[in-house]
């Protein structure tokens, strides 16, 4: 079990232990003299099985589809984030992307069955996102009976037995080891289930009866599955803890490159320099580093070049920086080698610690906020919820990551009460317009301020040179403002329609929708407006914003930032991922490829971790190989199908 499920678990954990009796785990129909009791009080506790309101635990009740994938989901580390609020952000936001992924999969056997159980999609779009759910699968979950009558499908042993033995990792393991299933009744399990039967008896999760009978039709019911959950936990972390370092520590000196967050942002890539070879060490989040003097140094604040002696261990497969004192900077490097400064205006704040930020020229970049990262508001401390877009930000970046971030309010001093015939303002850009209690308004850019102006209702507008109405306005017109005696008589948009193409890499649904598109001159931000039309040419029919998806080939028609039309184009229903590879698993299970950009994370330079099980097509020179030709250092593209990002459909090898 990975760490961060680890301690999502001990986080549900816990607060199951505030609302439940689980130190006494007494229940009204579970005596502790039940062949399950200790794996029942073991699920209670950890909150993935509970009683009811009167203590009842319906030991002797069978499961259907719906209700064993929500055990098996929060058995692996599923969390209701609507519920649970301290919950990692960034762990929180895979569960929330991965659910807007699988949703129109989930809608369509939503219309497809009546009896569909809707109150667990969340936990099936969780498991189906991390692969222990296949989407061929969802339609087991309902059974046709005469007269197209529609019930819940009930588990049986057997199939619920493909469920644990994706929870421990071994599917791959299981189907190319086990032909049979090791039982009496052997004959009896469909040969689909029999590895998976097989490889559960072998580590002696499960057990033959007195006869040698496995029973493998028969129903699974609460008891069972609380004991066979619980026995798969409780082995899986143990496994864990026994992979603890296999190797003595070794220490050394090394030149630190650079040092970027993995993709599950709970761990680092430490990219060193050893003796003139390069190389990429783990390093958890929690290991300290210092300086030279030992005092206590962010790990994203190392500068680049920087010479450090660490101490690193074998823990599984992958070397770990268990220490880590930085000495000097080689060649004369310092912390400004790899520092920057920019300024500009605060234009998206996202929920996984990524803050975009509109430039002088036009563009828009986004960063992530480094964990120690110090936020000051008009000179004052302040936390990231304090800030708004279109406050004036000066941002220090180092790595991509913002380190330092000095914010200006929109407003502190630099509102211009125009109507007043206050101020001098004469032309600008549209940044923002709206309706208020005193009437229309706007805000205009001009030079580093952004200034919001009240329209009265006998200001002339033009616009092109024709005479326009308010809602002619489009955000990112140019506007020039002609006052007379200090007051605004006319204001004259002038406004520009082009059109983009590009790779969809963020949506922001929010009171101004924004859709942010790679294209060949860098990222673009453009404004979704009420009248926007979204087309896709897959389905052939209009879509809303909320079916776009990152990573999509998209076509957009601009008027100034406002998208008047916004085309999916035909095939785009996967998603590819170009990097290197930096590490291969046992037996080439797995790859860890540095990818260029992660559009589901929006992150460049990460670590991927790639699953290659044997059905993968991998290609070189046109033609199919091996996993095994996998090396580290080897040019790859990953293509993912549009909805899924666990297996890849395809690897491409580039020589």
């Amino acid at each position: 079990m990975n760490k961060k499920i680890s301690r999502v678990i001990m986080m549900v954990s816990v607060l199951v232990l505030y609302t439940v009796s689980t130190f006494g785990a007494a229940f009204k129909d579970v005596p502790a003299s039940h062949w399950a009791y200790t794996a029942i009080a073991d699920m209670q506790k950890r909150g993935f099985m509970l009683s009811n309101s009167a203590g009842e635990f319906s030991p002797n009740s069978t499961m259907n589809y719906f209700e064993a994938a929500d055990v098996a989901a929060k058995a692996t580390g599923y969390v209701d984030v609507k519920i649970n609020q301290n919950v990692d952000t960034a762990f929180k936001q895979q569960i929330l992307n991965n659910y807007a992924t699988q949703k129109p999969i989930l809608a369509s056997y939503e219309a497809k069955y009546k009896a569909w159980d809707k109150r667990y999609n969340e936990q099936i779009a969780y498991l189906l996102g991390r692969g222990y759910l296949k989407a061929q699968e969802l339609d087991k979950f309902i059974t046709k009976g005469t007269g197209q009558a529609e019930t819940r499908s009930i588990v049986t042993k057997e199939e619920f037995a493909v469920f644990v033995v994706r929870i421990l990792g071994k599917e791959e393991t299981a189907k190319s080891t086990y032909k049979v299933s090791g039982f009496s009744d052997d004959s009896l399990i469909l040969a689909a289930n029999k590895p998976y039967v097989g490889y559960l008896k072998a580590l002696g999760l499960v057990n033959p009866d007195a006869k040698g009978n496995y029973s493998p039709k028969t129903q699974v019911t609460r008891a069972w599955c609380a004991k066979l959950i619980s026995d798969t936990l409780t082995y899986k972390e143990k496994t864990t803890v026994t992979q603890s370092p296999s190797a003595p520590a070794s220490s050394s000196l090394v030149t630190v490159t650079k040092v970027m967050v993995k993709e599950e942002n709970v761990d680092y890539w430490v990219l060193a320099t050893k003796a003139g070879k390069a190389g990429h060490y783990a390093m958890k989040n929690t290991v300290k580093v210092t300086d030279k003097d030992g005092q206590a140094v962010s790990a994203m604040d190392i500068p680049s070049n920087t010479q450090a002696i660490i101490t690193t261990a074998i823990q599984g497969t992958q070397e770990y920086i268990i220490s880590m004192k930085l000495q000097s900077t080689s060649g004369g490097g310092s912390a400004a080698s790899d520092t920057t400064v920019i300024s500009g205006t605060i234009a998206r704040i996202g929920t996984n610690g990524g803050v975009s930020i509109f430039l002088a020229d036009e563009s828009t970049k986004t960063y992530l906020m480094d964990t120690n990262c110090v936020i000051t508001l008009d000179g004052l401390a302040a936390v990231i919820d304090d800030i708004k877009e279109d406050d004036a930000v000066k941002a220090t970046i180092v790595s991509n990551y913002i380190t330092k971030l000095q914010v200006t309010t929109s407003g502190a001093g630099g509102s211009i009460d125009i109507e007043n015939g206050v101020g001098s303002l004469t032309s600008g850009e549209v940044m923002a317009k709206g309706i208020k209690t005193a009437g229309y308004f706007l805000s205009i850019k001009q030079g580093t301020k952004t200034l919001e102006i009240v329209i009265d209702e006998k200001v002339i507008l033009n616009r092109n040179d024709k005479t326009a109405e308010w809602e002619d306005v489009r955000i990112g017109d140019q506007v020039k403002v002609v006052k007379e005696n200090g007051n605004i008589t006319e204001l004259a948009f002038t406004g520009t329609r082009t059109s983009v193409t590009g790779q969809v890499k963020a949506i922001y649904i929010a009171a101004v929708p924004e859709v942010t598109v790679i294209t060949d001159k860098g990222a673009k931000s453009f404004v979704i407006n009420g009248n926007t039309e979204i087309y896709d040419y897959n389905q052939r029919a209009n879509v809303s914003l909320r079916d776009l998806r990152l990573g999509q080939d998209v076509e957009i028609l601009i008027d100034s930032k406002e998208v008047i039309s916004l085309v999916i184009q035909r095939g785009t229903n996967t998603i590819k991922y170009k990097g290197i590879v930096q590490a291969i698993g046992k037996k080439s299970a797995y790859i860890d490829v540095l990818v260029d950009y992660d559009p589901i994370s929006e992150q460049s330079k990460v670590i991927k971790r790639v699953q290659t099980p044997l059905e993968v097509t991998i290609e070189l020179d046109g033609k199919t190989e091996h996993r095994t030709i996998f090396d580290k250092g080897m040019d790859v593209v990953i293509t993912y199908k549009y909805m899924e990002d666990v297996i890849p459909e395809k690897i491409l090898i580039i020589e």
